[in-house]
């Protein structure tokens, strides 16, 4: 019990903090990024750059990651393997045929769409299908705030192609430059792009818990859940269903 107290302790209290920083030093040019990520009092971390992979360490050792050239040498079949002999390869693709003929057909996912919104107009109304949309995005939204970042500054120089566009851009802004540390210099004669910045946050996996046990105590997101798993039941039973006539020598 003490270790699973532990662990839970471990997981959820410790805060997940990440530094992001991007630059862009011409319109022409391509962005560069540069992103920490420490977890566990710096016991994890992960720095991610771009063009590169993730490069992920614990206690300071980094582990090793698959290079993307591996994984298509992996993929890329090898020009010394034997192609198969016509026979075994017409057999195979008649046995292929054969588990084909015997299997099920699939749902089509555009009717098991209907059918779930049918079901769900049904037995939960349309007044409940508008409070559950409301629910999930008081949810992710409680989520997003959280998880963006609390932090910013942003240096660089902007210009628009029309004078008036960079002063209407500056005015849209301006908010956002009172709250984080934002400075930017209007380049009103031409089309400019010269930025660089920072991002800062962190945020802890247990502040999530309390939003979501509320959202699933939900009157509304009850009722779903277990319509939802009605459905799926009924389903597997149909499944199994037609299956067994299958088996039976039964075209469906």
């Amino acid at each position: 019990m003490l270790l699973l107290s532990l662990v839970l302790y471990l997981v959820f209290f410790p805060k997940l903090r990440y530094n992001i920083e991007a630059e862009k030093q011409s319109i022409d040019s391509p962005w560069h990024y540069r992103a920490k990520i420490s977890y566990l009092l710096g016991i994890i971390r992960v720095i991610i750059k771009d063009g590169t992979q993730p490069v992920i360490k614990i206690f300071g050792i980094k582990l090793k990651t698959k290079a993307k050239n591996d994984e298509e040498a992996e993929e890329t079949p090898s020009a010394a393997s034997p192609t198969p002999a016509p026979k075994t390869k017409m057999k195979a693709e008649g046995k292929k045929k054969a588990e084909k003929e015997q299997k099920p057909p699939k749902d089509n996912p555009l009717d098991t769409f209907k059918e779930y919104y049918r079901l769900y107009q049904k037995h939960l109304g349309k007044g409940s299908i508008r409070a559950i949309l409301s629910h999930t995005i008081t949810l992710l939204k409680d989520i997003l705030l959280k998880i963006l970042p609390k932090d910013i500054r942003v240096r660089g120089v902007v210009g628009l192609d029309e004078p008036d566009q960079t002063g209407m851009l500056f005015a849209a802004i301006s908010p956002l430059a009172i709250k984080f540390d934002i400075r930017l210099a209007g380049n009103f004669e031409e089309k400019t792009l010269e930025l660089e910045g920072q991002a800062r946050g962190g945020f802890r996996l247990i502040s999530f818990v309390w939003p979501i046990v509320a959202f699933l105590k939900k009157e509304e997101i009850v009722k779903l859940r277990f319509l939802i798993k009605t459905i799926n039941k009924r389903n597997r039973k149909r499944k199994l269903k037609q299956e067994r006539m299958l088996q039976n020598g039964y075209r469906i």
